[in-house]
């Protein structure tokens, strides 16, 4: 599934303008024209744009910006964003970043509802399309939507633009953050040498669509998301963050130098009190971890009575990991995670320790779902979850406890299901119709299919298909409370 990310270079300037206005008729010859307000008022007309809040166009060009990636155009840019506030009252509209290449160092956008627009994501050699070019150093964000955390923000967005980090001088902070807002999008963006790509923090109804990510730096997060802990006890809502979407993203850690996944990158991390997630064609190549979800802001477990403020209800489908140096999938005290389609391929490298790791840190977590997919490449288990409801279903693996240990959590089963201090020794937990080590030429007889430790209980296994496993089913505990039926192999 690690595709080419084909960008589509149709946001240029004749397709920017929907309404009437001087913008779809922008040349050379008016790049660097500087008008006074009045007289961009006077001389350019109103703007009719369907679902958008607005009343004027603005490019950066009208306040001094050159776009020549000598002349730092950071004044001239936060000149046009608080131009762009004041029209209508902070209420907001779009900013058009004509073709051109601008070295910048940190912005803020302080009102709602503004979207910085450029011509398409280009190539960052031959300066086409609107590239932005970081030209400061720091952990704050280059872009930043910063908005109260008691109220919901409407609207706005990025779209269109190529991001590098890769001049003498380079960022720590993420391209773009956005703050307690809803309905935001980020959208047609191509990033190099980032060490935090994008961080929303709070808000609710986000939309991340058609990103891509290369040469990712070393400790870097790729796209982060965080809820600081709203919980019943809690009265401001948007701390937390709800219905997140993020479609079509592919990003890599470049290629380290030794074995895979050695930049410490991971490339989606949600923390705190994240819910509702959506997940569709997303690809991670050569990172530390591919997805992680867990209860921690600032390095601390938020609200530590209550598995109320951690991550809940992830739904993934289309997604695929690829090298990881720990774990592809990562999730710890969370309420339901379901992965549809899939795949994660932990290295040729023998590195990756699980594919999935899904366990309980200080709460209890309430159901993992893997339906479909691909599992392989693990150097302990393919599958290891201290869940309660663990249940897996039309799923591939094999190749998995590439380390050869015996038993245990060690790491020689495909799937392994356990149990830890928090967790109910009863499970409601089922493998069912699961396809387990590969017939071929390699033989895998160190690994089992299925490995159930610590005597939990009520685990149902049905019509799994073990082929070259050492064993079909291994379990540690009562016989009575494990149910086989229609397994196919040893």
């Amino acid at each position: 599934m690690m595709k080419a990310f084909i960008v589509l270079s149709v946001l240029m300037t004749n397709s920017i303008a929907l309404g009437q206005g001087t913008v779809r008729n922008w040349t050379e010859s008016n790049k660097n024209s500087r008008d006074t307000e009045t007289k961009y008022e006077q001389k350019q007309s109103s703007f009719t744009y369907p679902g958008r809040n607005m009343s004027k166009i603005l490019t950066p060009q009208l306040y001094g910006a050159k776009a020549d990636n000598i002349t730092d155009d950071t004044n001239s840019i936060q000149r046009t964003i608080n131009t762009a506030c004041s029209l209508r009252n902070h209420a907001g509209g779009i900013i058009f970043f004509p073709p051109g290449r601008y070295l910048m160092g940190h912005v803020t956008v302080p009102c709602s509802g503004l979207t910085l627009m450029g011509s398409g994501a280009g190539d960052s050699k031959q300066a086409s399309g609107s590239i932005i070019s970081a030209n400061t150093i720091g952990t704050q964000p280059l872009i930043w939507f910063n908005h109260a955390k008691d109220n919901y923000d409407e609207g706005g967005g990025v779209q269109g633009f190529t991001f590098l980090n890769s001049g003498k001088k380079q960022i720590n902070g993420p391209f773009v953050e956005a703050d307690y807002v809803q309905n935001f999008h980020i959208s047609d963006i191509y990033s190099l040498g980032a060490f935090n790509i994008i961080k929303l923090v709070g808000g609710r109804s986000q939309i991340l669509e058609h990103i891509w990510a290369g040469d990712n730096l070393a400790g870097g997060i790729g796209i982060e998301l965080v809820g600081s802990g709203a919980d019943a006890n809690n009265s401001s809502q948007s701390t937390r963050m709800d219905g997140p979407t993020l479609f079509d993203v592919d990003m890599e850690a470049g290629a380290p130098t030794g074995k895979f996944g050695n930049r410490h990158f991971i490339g989606i991390y949600a923390h705190g009190f994240v819910s509702a997630v959506r997940m569709t064609n997303v690809g991670i190549l050569n990172s530390y971890i591919g997805i992680k979800a867990d209860c921690t802001v600032d390095g601390s477990v938020i609200r530590a009575n209550s598995i109320g403020s951690c991550p809940a209800f992830y739904d993934m489908s289309d997604t695929e990991i690829d090298f990881s140096d720990i774990y592809s999938f990562d999730f710890t005290d969370f309420t339901y995670f379901k992965c549809r389609g899939c795949y994660a391929h932990g290295g040729d490298g023998k590195t990756a320790k699980n594919n999935i790791h899904a366990i309980n840190g200080k709460f209890k977590s309430y159901g993992l779902e893997i339906i479909g997919g691909k599992f392989d490449q693990a150097q302990d288990s393919c599958i290891y979850s201290t869940v309660g409801s663990t249940r897996v279903s039309s799923a591939i693996l094999h190749y998995c406890n590439l380390s050869k240990n015996a038993v245990g959590h060690s790491g020689s089963a495909a799937i392994e299901l356990d149990k830890d201090s928090v967790t109910s020794p009863y499970s409601s937990s089922s493998i069912v119709g699961n396809t387990f080590c590969d017939p071929g030429p390699d033989a895998q007889s160190v690994m089992d299919g299925i490995l159930i430790n610590n005597a939990l209980s009520y685990v149902a296994t049905a019509a799994n298909t073990f082929f070259s496993c050492r064993s079909g089913l291994q379990y540690h505990g009562s016989a009575s409370t494990i149910s086989a039926s229609g397994n196919v192999g040893p």
